[in-house]
């Protein structure tokens, strides 16, 4: 089975997939739209995407590729990944002038940085692996990158610090493939409305609400021309049948305004996967 990831090897998205699909074959691509693209044309079978991160918060960029390609692709499944940053390099944290890494996370160990390397040089790098390689190939106690641990372990760089990101640090994927919904195999599917407005916000409210299903996550993410696509996950509290006949429904309703599913899942919602999140970070302050 292939699946596309957002590379090169030994990034999180490669991590993800070594850990939930071990012994597949991972096909890394160099941006999220080849991720996306590679599925849609049928090119990989599955492929990785982040679409929410507990410090970036939403990724746009992600979802806007599902409007895009709507239609070619599927969502099948939501994947948490627990991200974990390690500072490598041949020195001490005493010796550290630069600090390269992917520009994201800066921000993502921003606390670490800012109590132990507050002056040193910030070096944005296109990805952390090719940072932590970078770093290898220099050899300079003074240069130090930030990656993953199996970036640091390939590439033969000693770890100087690990766990240095903020906490908590968690990403969710999606999972998707080239391919119909299983109508089955879900209790929770994700719908989404472009170019919405706030009366079509309420109307798919209320239509999920007079046919005994509720919306358990929403959000807006703006889209290339300024206007914003609505997601809306749908969940059938009670069987399956009023699930599917809701999105039925909604699609129906909302046909003229080219509403789509995007995809479906089972056993997860993604509001409860943040608060989960949200809570677990609560528990530990």
């Amino acid at each position: 089975m292939k699946i596309a990831y957002l590379g090169p090897e030994f990034s999180f998205s490669h991590d993800l997939l070594r850990s939930v699909f071990a012994g597949e074959e991972y096909c890394p691509k160099a941006m999220l739209h080849d991720v996306v693209e590679s599925v849609a044309k049928g090119d990989t079978e599955y492929g990785v995407i982040p679409f929410y991160n507990t410090t970036k918060k939403s990724i746009e960029e992600s979802q806007i590729e599902l409007v895009k390609q709507h239609g070619k692709v599927c969502i099948c499944d939501v994947l948490p990944f627990n991200v974990r940053h390690y500072l490598c390099g041949y020195g001490n944290v005493s010796d550290v002038r630069e600090l390269h890494t992917k520009s994201v996370v800066f921000h993502q160990a921003s606390d670490w940085i800012h109590r132990n390397l507050p002056t040193a040089k910030q070096v944005d790098c296109p990805s952390t692996s090719l940072a932590v390689k970078a770093t290898g190939e220099k050899k300079d106690p003074a240069i130090a990158a930030i990656g993953t641990k199996s970036a640091c372990k390939n590439y033969g760089v000693p770890v100087i610090k690990g766990d240095i990101q903020n906490k908590p640090n968690i990403t969710l994927f999606f999972l998707i493939h080239n391919g119909d919904l299983q109508p089955d195999n879900v209790d929770h599917v994700l719908m989404c409305l472009p170019n919405a407005t706030d009366k079509d916000k309420d109307a798919i409210a209320d239509v999920v609400a007079e046919n005994d299903c509720s919306i358990s996550s929403n959000w807006n993410v703006r889209l290339d021309t300024g206007s914003f696509a609505y997601f809306f996950e749908i969940n059938g509290r009670y069987s399956t049948l009023d699930l599917h006949s809701t999105v039925t429904i909604v699609g129906r309703s909302f046909k003229r305004k080219h509403v789509f599913i995007c995809g479906g899942y089972k056993e997860k919602c993604i509001t409860s996967l943040i608060w989960g999140i949200a809570n677990s970070k609560a528990r530990k302050s």
